[in-house]
């Protein structure tokens, strides 16, 4: 209907014809809620040029509560963008976008230019709340009247009873208006919160230079929409995952079991959140890739190859030291004449002298005692025969320790410490004294071995350099991944200088969580376990520090960390996995008594406008789809603020 064919409706928004201005209310205060702005001059609406500007103060009251619908509550004006298109005329309309559902909506309601300034202001009225609006005594009483009821049937009242419905709905639909506030900076909110978390001492300065664009924008906006604050939980949490490229949402990032759970048993009937586990799990996985690219870039898939590159560093550090002894030995052994001066007999009483004095002469096996014993067959004791007794003896032990013959073991030790010690007897002061330095070369290299295990069994293995060592399997294992700290200390030090071993080592550490999270370490696929994960870097974590750098190590903790959040799934929430159905989930979510109190609202308001029982269905449609857009949207949950009890 027009405006302006009512008598009562034009003097209540003040006609274009100034002769038909009058109220015919007999109620004085009626009649100044719907008088003309100024009758002589009456103002056309920007809306609709042949339709005048509302009257005030009811006209501004209306224009007022319709601007903070539109643009105060923005997600309210979408729920409804049929109901307001209906009354539009534009049942088609395509808005776009949420900033143009609120400058479409508020079209109809805008000030005129020269508006009084005692007209309301939208962003307080905001503040104060949609309900307050419709409060006011002036509007409950216009509305009551007879002018009030017409006008209303065209637009006030439709919009008079969503108010309500839309103030008891909103905090449900995840409102977007917020009152406008100045730009807050990613580094501004995380310093605040940060304090705030610290009971306002000045928390560490966190590195936001490679923050996404997408999450510093979303820590802005969610900002801007709380008055400054966002949820401390969530933000830690998103900026966590962001180093990985993961999104998390908003159930991962606020840890709300029951959002969490919604999550997960809707992913039949919303496919993006099957979509984002998906995308979720190859970051994952690309994520711990990335820590072997920054420390380990040519480490090898698996830890036997591993393994031979640090055995091989390992003998490229003793050969010089070994070298330098064998040269000493050398000069010596030239010096006595060609071979070591060696009394027949001796040697064998020597050593078993001090294998008697450990009680496990018994326990020396039969080959490594006659191995000592052809040392007294008076064939010339020469440095070759001498370095291949110690390689031997060396073998047996390792021999003996594998196969968990501690006794053995334990004799061959001396038995081969003996043999290091053996002092040539009724040397003359120029021998002894080449003897003395050759001792102090052999006591250097021996030391080295005995306090690095690894070194040991590599230098040891009986096979030159660059060919596969028979102690390659189970080596990493053994002397690395479950190494005790004061070993692999001296391992951190003997092998600093080689950035090969270095890596390898790093490398076997990413493999083995890698493998712990069930990734294939050859195709490189899988579902990445996060408790797999996670149980093994903490069996790592005594040791870590000493095989890989403490910034790739940190970041692996921080992957656990993302990994974990992003499938936790806390018990008494009934996580579905075959699924829940989508309207159980939008009844738990909203909530029957606030959608039935919207839907008993929007039923007093039929008119013109399909906004009862026919049009519940589309809302909870929309509902669904716009929570799964909430809870997947970059930086899901910092707006979501904890209340205190």
């Amino acid at each position: 209907m027009s405006l302006d064919s009512d008598p009562e409706i034009a003097a209540a928004f003040g006609s274009a014809d100034t002769s038909s201005a009058a109220s015919t209310s007999s109620d004085p205060e009626i009649s100044a809620a719907f008088a003309s702005r100024d009758d002589s001059t009456p103002k056309k609406s920007l809306y609709d040029p042949n339709r005048p500007t509302f009257g005030a103060p009811l006209g501004n009251a209306v224009i007022d509560l319709g601007g903070a619908i539109a643009r105060g509550v923005g997600t309210v004006g979408d729920a409804f963008r049929n109901t307001v298109r209906t009354f539009e005329g534009k049942p088609n309309i395509d808005y776009g976008s949420p900033e143009s559902y609120g400058t479409a909506l508020s079209a109809p309601f805008t000030h005129a230019p020269d508006a009084p300034e005692s007209a309301p202001d939208v962003k307080e009225q905001i503040r104060r709340g949609l309900p307050k609006l419709t409060d006011q005594p002036i509007v409950r009483k216009a509305l009551d009247s007879p002018a009030g009821q017409t006008l209303t049937q065209d637009v006030a009242k439709p919009l008079a009873m969503i108010a309500p419905a839309a103030a008891a709905v909103a905090p449900v639909l995840g409102a977007t208006g917020a009152p406008e506030a100045e730009a807050f900076t990613p580094e501004a909110v995380v310093s605040r919160t940060a304090a705030e978390q610290s009971g306002g001492a000045a928390g560490a300065a966190r590195d936001l230079s490679n923050t996404s664009p997408e999450l510093r924008q979303a820590i802005t906006q969610a900002a801007q929409k709380t008055g400054g604050a966002v949820n401390p939980e969530a933000l830690d949490k998103q900026l966590k995952a962001d180093e990985f490229g993961i999104r998390l949402t908003q159930g991962q990032a606020t840890g709300d079991g029951a959002q969490l759970a919604d999550e997960f048993n809707t992913r039949n009937q919303n496919p993006a959140f099957a979509e984002r586990k998906v995308q979720t799990n190859q970051k994952l996985i690309d994520g711990i890739n990335g820590i072997k690219e920054d420390v380990a870039p040519a480490a090898a898939v698996d830890h036997e190859g591993n393994a031979q590159t640090v055995i091989d560093a390992y003998k490229d550090k003793y050969a010089p030291i070994a070298a330098d002894a064998k040269a000493k030995w050398t000069k010596f052994q030239d010096a006595a004449g060609g071979a070591l001066p060696l009394e027949p007999g001796d040697f064998t009483t020597q050593i078993g002298a001090a294998l008697k004095k450990t009680g496990k002469t018994r326990y020396l096996p039969a080959d490594v005692a006659g191995d000592i014993k052809d040392i007294d067959d008076g064939e010339p004791f020469t440095v070759e025969r001498w370095d291949n007794l110690k390689t031997n003896l060396a073998g047996a032990q390792r021999t003996a320790e594998r196969t968990g013959n501690g006794n053995a073991g334990l004799a061959i030790s001396a038995a081969r410490d003996a043999v290091e010690n053996y002092q040539f007897p009724n040397l003359d002061p120029k021998l002894q004294a080449m003897n003395n330095e050759a001792r102090a070369a052999t006591s250097q290299k021996y030391a080295m071995l005995r306090a690095d295990p690894a070194m040991d069994a590599a230098v040891n293995d009986g096979v030159p350099r660059g060919q596969l060592s028979p102690e390659a399997k189970g080596y990493m294992e053994k002397y690395f991944l479950k190494g005790n700290k004061a070993d692999l200390e001296k391992a951190q030090a003997n092998l600093a200088g080689n950035p090969d071993a270095q890596g390898a080592i790093a490398g076997s550490v990413t493999n083995e969580l890698k493998k712990a999270a069930g990734i294939d370490l050859y195709r490189n696929d899988g579902n990445f376990s996060q408790s797999g994960y996670n149980t093994r870097l903490n069996e790592l974590q005594p040791r870590i520090k000493y095989l890989m750098d403490p910034d790739a190590a940190d970041k692996a903790f921080r992957l656990g960390d993302v990994a974990r959040d992003a499938q936790r799934q806390p018990t008494g929430y009934g996580f579905n996995n075959s699924g829940t159905s989508v309207a159980a989930q939008v009844a738990k979510r909203v909530g029957a008594g606030a959608l039935n109190a919207a839907e008993h609202v929007a039923n007093m308001a039929t008119g013109k406008l399909k906004l009862g029982t026919g049009a519940r269905e589309e809302i909870e449609n929309w509902k669904d789809s716009k929570w799964v857009e909430d809870s997947l949207k970059p930086g899901a949950g910092l707006d979501k603020l904890k209340t205190t009890p």
